[in-house]
C-alpha cells in the first residue's frame, strides 16, 4: 500500500490567526481621506442603503522594521438603484496600521495578507466609525453612527 502524504491547507482564519499571536499594534495614522455629498439632502431624503467596502495591502516586516498594513475603507450611502459612482454621499479613508511583530519564523505573504485582510479591519474600525460620524456632521447631515463590526461565518471559515 503506497501512502501519500496529505498536506492541509489552512484557512485565511487560521493563518491570520499565527500573525495576531506574534504582534503588537504599535500606531494607526490617517493617511488619507474624503468625504462628498453631491447636493444638498434634507435629513428626511436621506438615503437608507449603505454600500461598504474595505481592501488591505501588507508590507511584509524585515529586521526590525514593523509590519505595515494599509487599510482603506470606502462607504457609499446610496438609494436603491444608485451605482457606487452616484451614491449622493461618499466617504473614503486610508489608514496605516503599524505592528510591532516578535518573530516572524514560519510566515510567508500569505499569512499578512490574510491578518491585513481580517484582524487589522478589527483594530481600525473603531477609527473608521468615528470618522463616518464626525464626516456626515462636517457634510451638514445628521450624524451617522455605524454598526459595531461583526464577524459573519464566512469569516471565521476563511471563504
Amino acid at each position: 500500500m503506497n501512502k501519500s502524504r496529505i498536506q492541509k491547507t489552512e484557512s485565511k482564519a487560521e493563518l491570520a490567526l499565527v500573525v495576531s499571536e506574534r504582534v503588537d499594534l504599535s500606531s494607526i495614522r490617517l493617511a488619507d481621506f474624503s468625504a462628498r455629498c453631491l447636493a444638498a439632502l434634507a435629513p428626511n431624503d436621506l438615503p437608507e442603503e449603505l454600500r461598504l467596502s474595505t481592501a488591505s495591502s501588507t508590507q511584509e516586516p524585515s529586521g526590525d522594521a514593523p509590519l505595515i498594513v494599509m487599510t482603506r475603507m470606502s462607504l457609499h450611502v446610496a438609494k436603491a438603484g444608485d451605482s457606487t459612482e452616484t451614491a449622493p454621499i461618499t466617504i473614503e479613508a486610508t489608514f496605516e496600521l503599524r505592528y510591532n511583530i516578535k518573530n516572524t519564523d514560519g510566515l510567508s505573504k500569505a499569512h499578512y495578507d490574510a491578518f491585513g485582510e481580517s484582524n487589522a479591519i478589527f483594530n481600525v474600525w473603531p477609527y473608521w466609525r468615528e470618522y463616518v460620524q464626525s464626516a456626515t456632521m462636517r457634510l451638514g447631515l445628521p450624524g451617522l453612527t455605524l454598526p459595531l463590526f461583526r464577524l459573519r461565518k464566512s469569516t471565521v471559515e476563511g471563504k
